[in-house]
């Protein structure tokens, strides 16, 4: 049956709408990635007729097709904690040393019967199915909407992190159990949304990479009759984040902000090669200072990791102790879900500061710990599909607005993964749809880039 020719002029508006109700829900209840209420759980609800939805506007506009790779990526993604809550005979189930142990040390109890499905906590491994909802739901929207609609898409997670930063003002002058502090257990830090102060940086410093790459945008459209307000209000905006993010006291959250600022620059403002050719003394005394910033921001980098892998229970403690336990439990993982048990368990308290530890701080290693050989393999998949995409958003034309749109989300989204190396912001509900939101527009563009590239090629094909 031969598909209808998609309609120019239809509305998106009931798209666009779900997309930024689940996004709103993810982002104001999903602050936490220890607690999920009835807004993150409503949220996936709303997320099942989204991806529906979209899936069928993204089929009748014949984009489906064009991110094939993409689309196995994402279920792959999904199906991973799936597949996780399926039996494994046993002579695979104990496997590994860590899953063997624990069965000899269940026998000892009298504990025979066990169920030996792939995830050891298979309760929390199909929790994280119903989390990954809505950020598959907001892969899909830009492949479902119109190419105008990647613009205002991308002024959605600006207007969330601006409004969690309105919240963290807003809380500083009320008491720590006021009903507009989420977490009233922790006083009030500039956190707006976020339990952990780190994730409010993530989300602030998206906020600034998104205003800076549409500053860069604008001034590079100057001559086209762009209005002086709109210079005027991303500049604003731009050092209202650039004050507050030291503020919020995330050196993880500051030293990326400066790092993927100075790579922004690299690629769309005063520290192209092209623009560099053709600035004023101006600009090219701006490109120094923001080359200066780039490598200040490296520097903090580097200096940070030294500190860190120096101190008992760092970070980098975490992240070595987690490799060294995926080994143990390969190479099925322990399924996802079951770190703090898991980890506990093997160090029995020893890297605890206080309370307990929630997360390795660092979702890769984890990732390796709970998902064994196949997690790897499916996000290294993730990863090179995000590298190709970036490749062909560079590839259109410099004074595309399409690419603007694209190399922005791009370094949003970079934002988050340089993070994950050091926290866990992807496993909170509102950075986890961010991302996805994101991740959706940078495919969605590069499709133009794919395209135009297979035109070129055809032209040249003809030539000869």
């Amino acid at each position: 049956m031969r598909r209808s020719p998609p309609n120019p002029a239809s509305d998106d508006t009931l798209v666009l709408l779900l997309a930024g109700t689940v996004l709103a829900l993810c982002f104001v209840c999903g602050g936490s990635s220890a607690q999920t209420g009835l807004g993150v759980v409503l949220a996936q609800l709303l997320a099942l007729p989204l991806l529906g939805l979209a899936l069928w506007r993204a089929w009748q506009r014949q984009r489906l097709g064009e991110v094939r790779w993409e689309l196995i990526v994402v279920a792959a993604i999904v199906c991973l904690p799936l597949l996780q809550l399926l039996p494994l005979p046993e002579s695979l189930w104990s496997l590994s040393s860590a899953r063997a142990a624990l069965s000899a040390d269940l026998a000892v109890f009298g504990v025979h019967d066990l169920d030996l499905r792939w995830s050891l906590t298979p309760v929390a491994t199909e929790r994280n199915v119903y989390l990954l909802l809505p950020a598959v739901a907001l892969f899909v929207v830009p492949l479902a909407v119109r190419r105008q609609a990647w613009k205002a898409l991308l002024w959605w997670p600006i207007g969330m992190a601006m409004f969690s930063l309105l919240l963290a003002f807003v809380q500083l002058g009320l008491p720590q159990d006021s009903f507009v502090n989420p977490f009233p257990e922790y006083a009030p830090s500039l956190s707006g949304v976020f339990a952990n102060k780190n994730h409010q940086a993530s989300a602030l410093a998206i906020g600034l990479v998104l205003v800076l790459s549409k500053l860069m945008d604008v001034y590079s459209r100057r001559s086209h009759a762009q209005s002086t307000a709109s210079l005027v209000l991303y500049a604003a905006m731009l050092m209202l984040l650039v004050l507050v993010l030291p503020l919020v006291k995330s050196r993880a959250g500051l030293i990326i902000a400066l790092v993927v600022c100075g790579l922004v620059l690299l690629c769309t403002g005063p520290l192209s090669p092209r623009s560099w050719r053709n600035s004023g003394h101006v600009a090219r005394v701006l490109a120094v200072t923001a080359f200066s910033g780039l490598l200040v921001g490296l520097w903090g980098a580097f200096a940070w990791m030294q500190s860190e892998a120096a101190l008992d229970g760092s970070r980098w403690t975490m992240f070595i102790m987690t490799l060294r336990l995926g080994v143990d439990n390969a190479p099925f993982g322990s399924g996802f879900g079951s770190y703090v048990l898991m980890f506990e368990q093997a160090t029995q308290g020893a890297l605890m500061r206080s309370g307990y530890i929630n997360n390795a701080h660092n979702d890769y290693a984890q990732w390796w710990f709970e998902g064994g050989v196949l997690a790897v393999l499916v996000l290294a998949a993730a990863l090179y599909a995000l590298i190709a995409a970036l490749i062909r958003v560079l590839s259109l034309p410099g004074d595309s607005r399409s690419r603007s749109c694209g190399v922005a989300a791009a370094f949003g989204l970079l934002v988050l993964l340089l993070h994950s190396t050091v926290d866990y912001p992807l496993r909170t509900p509102a950075l986890m749809a961010v991302a996805g939101l994101l991740a959706g527009i940078l495919v969605s563009v590069a499709v133009q880039g794919r395209k135009r590239a297979e035109a070129v090629d055809g032209h040249k094909v003809g030539d000869g």
